[in-house]
């Protein structure tokens, strides 16, 4: 039993001297000394005294206590070697980030008055329109405001006119409807006042023949005629981007509700092709749909137009609509 003991105190202080040069002293040091540590310990708790007794005078505005504590506590962190010191500083720096939250919260901004005069002077040295440190009785020494500077400060400031939208124009776009104001009257059964419903006829009512379920139509039929066929050259339109656009909008129903799918050929290139709704034995057989994005830019439309050599549409280029005034949409 004595080696046993023996070899085990052994281990116990080859641990000791192991974790004693693995301890990093500039951060824990469980030999600091004493005395030094009675300072540290005595100015942590003087600073949450004083943040205690001066916890009013901290929060008036204009008051740099809070800021003078965490200096201090800086600088006692410096000569922190122990967790009880530690512990110390992160309560006191609890209790300051509350004292300041609170005082945050009491600040006022934006309430200060206007100060027209003051408004006025600047401006009008800033506009060229007196000499500073003229006299304001001495008529010779005023001249005209530079109103264009002005104008132009204002301009940069205020009058940026936001970005717009000039694509999706045509058959996504809707006829602006003017709403009517009309104002609340007490009802009055008069036979005089009451008006005849007006009569609609046929040359009233414009029916919209470039509607999206009619387009979508229109693409399965051309897509039954050339399936399958590589994506791109069904949905290219050399002649117009906006309208390449459209045709990836349309294509995308027809996918969605399983009249089309996008595979890929043998050299990796997407092919679209017409195929019959799913049903429900279908997914349960394991068929599953899968979202993708795609994305299209007028630099990447020029591009693929060129690669893949497409002169003209498989999809015939549809007719921009022309919205009248004065019509009813069928």
């Amino acid at each position: 039993m004595p080696p046993v003991r023996r070899h085990r105190t052994e281990a116990q202080q080859q641990l000791e001297e192991e974790l004693e040069r693995a301890t990093d002293k500039g951060i824990y040091d469980p030999d600091q000394d004493a005395s030094l540590r009675r300072e540290v310990r005595k100015g942590y708790r003087q600073l949450l005294r004083a943040e205690v007794d001066n916890k009013t005078e901290y929060l008036k505005p204009g008051n740099n206590g809070l800021r003078d504590i965490v200096r201090s506590a800086n600088v006692l962190f410096e000569q922190v070697r122990s967790t009880t010191d530690a512990a110390l500083d992160s309560r006191l720096l609890v209790n300051t980030s509350d004292a300041a939250r609170a005082k945050a919260r009491k600040m006022k901004l934006g309430d200060s008055p206007f100060d027209v005069d003051e408004f006025l002077s600047k401006l009008i040295t800033y506009g060229n329109g007196r000499i500073p440190n003229m006299n304001p009785n001495d008529d010779d020494n005023i001249r005209e405001l530079d109103w264009n500077k002005i104008g132009l400060v204002s301009l940069r400031r205020g009058g940026r006119r936001p970005p717009t939208m000039d694509w999706m124009l045509g058959p996504l776009s809707l006829e602006r409807k003017v709403r009517e104001r009309t104002e609340r009257q007490r009802l009055r059964k008069d036979r005089a006042d009451l008006v005849r419903p007006q009569a609609i006829g046929e040359d009233d009512i414009e029916q919209q023949e470039n509607t999206t379920p009619q387009n979508v139509r229109a693409i399965s039929d051309i897509l039954a005629q050339h399936s399958p066929c590589p994506l791109f050259k069904f949905i290219l339109n050399p002649e117009s981007f906006p309208q390449t656009v459209e045709n990836i909008f349309y294509l995308s129903f027809l996918v969605r509700d399983g009249k089309a799918s996008i595979q890929e050929d043998e050299d990796g290139l997407p092919v679209v092709q017409d195929c019959e709704e799913p049903d429900e034995a279908d997914f349960a057989a394991g068929l599953k749909k899968k979202q993708i994005i795609f994305e299209m830019t007028e630099a990447m439309w020029k591009e693929l137009c060129e690669v893949f050599d497409v002169r003209k549409s498989i999809i015939p280029t549809r007719k921009a609509i022309e919205h009248n005034t004065g019509k009813w949409y069928g």
